[in-house]
């Protein structure tokens, strides 16, 4: 599964912690109860069996980003989740 597919709608999409539960409660980004996740979880959700494909990923989107890391992008207060989804698109992760 690819990152966009995983943040699909805006719903599964959140700052300041890498997943949660239903409950709001933090979790890891591989969870089986993890139901939204930010950038740098989404990321670890859908490669983190593929450890060359999830290295790849991360340097693409960190130079997309730069000079920012993942998590400091996606926690930026004038990031939005149009912004995540442009990225995913544009980049087709």
């Amino acid at each position: 599964m690819k990152i966009k597919e995983l943040l699909s709608d805006e719903s599964k999409w959140i700052k300041n912690n890498i997943a949660l539960n239903a409950n709001e409660e933090v979790r890891a980004a591989t969870s089986k109860d993890a139901i939204k996740w930010c950038l740098l979880g989404a990321l670890q959700k859908c490669y983190h069996k593929e450890v060359v494909n999830c290295n790849k990923i991360y340097d693409k989107i960190e130079e997309f980003i730069y000079p920012k890391a993942i998590h400091q992008w996606n926690d930026s207060n004038e990031i939005t989740f149009s912004d995540v989804k442009n990225l995913l698109e544009k980049l087709d992760v």
